[in-house]
């Protein structure tokens, strides 16, 4: 498969080596700003701190004018017209912050630009990860406690180990257990037994995805093998019990 690229387009025009020598003598955000905008086949995101105080990001590279946004969600049969690119952005007009009022601008694996209708719906389409939600709150939090963030800080949020997304799966899948083992099993039976233990057990979990926690081995893998075999349409009506079977499978592992 052959895809465009914006690189590839009048590359001899490519200013992207120009703007790596004018960011290395840029000494004010506007000089910043102004080599970023050189960028034409990197497509990057920058962040920058300045020691008046300024804080900015910015988001590189010349991107393609299509027929829809949603065009750039999946590749396109070129041999049509009407997938051709009908030009590119104005630079400027890629997304960016600059001093925002939070006093801190967060960017770990989320989405650049959450409103479809600003910068020509650049970035929209990319969607934010539950880790990039904990690193805002973790972040908002120690400013609203302290006003700024330290290197201190900084280590803290890159040791993180805490999981939003497990947690809310987690609860449904201990859900799904709770409301139908009695269809599948006998109150009595063994099985029922050991999936109330562990539905007890996963609910006391912090969703902490620390190497030495058997909480998040269980659920890696509960959640991996629930995810692969609801893929499979032939399983996927039959989804609380494969919720269940896997559960019973690895309840040796809290033994």
């Amino acid at each position: 498969m052959a895809l465009s690229w914006a690189g590839f387009s009048d590359t001899d025009m490519d200013r992207s080596v120009q703007a790596f020598f004018r960011l290395n003598w840029a000494a004010t955000p506007h000089q910043l700003i102004s080599a970023f905008t050189l960028f034409d086949g990197l497509s990057s995101c920058f962040v920058f701190a300045s020691d008046t105080g300024d804080i900015g990001l910015w988001a590189t590279g010349r991107v393609p004018v299509r027929n829809s946004i949603k065009s750039s969600l999946y590749a396109r049969n070129g041999q049509l017209s009407k997938h051709d690119w009908r030009g590119f952005y104005p630079p400027e007009g890629n997304p960016h912050i600059l001093n925002p009022k939070s006093g801190f601008i967060s960017a770990c694996s989320g989405k650049l630009n959450p409103d479809p209708q600003a910068f020509h719906g650049i970035g929209s389409t990319v969607p934010s990860t539950s880790q990039a939600l904990r690193a805002y709150r973790l972040t908002q939090g120690i400013v609203r406690r302290v006003g700024r963030v330290s290197k201190e800080h900084l280590k803290s949020l890159q040791e993180d180990v805490g999981d939003l997304f497990a947690g809310e799966i987690v609860e449904h899948l201990v859900g799904v257990v709770n409301k139908y083992k009695g269809v599948y099993y006998e109150m009595e039976s063994e099985e029922f037994k050991v999936l109330g233990r562990m539905c007890n057990m996963m609910m006391r979990w912090t969703g902490e995805v620390r190497k030495d926690s058997k909480y998040a081995l269980i659920y890696s893998m509960w959640y991996k093998e629930v995810y692969e075999s609801l893929l499979d349409k032939q399983l996927a009506h039959q989804e609380r019990k494969i919720v269940m079977e896997i559960a019973l499978s690895l309840i040796h592992i809290c033994r």
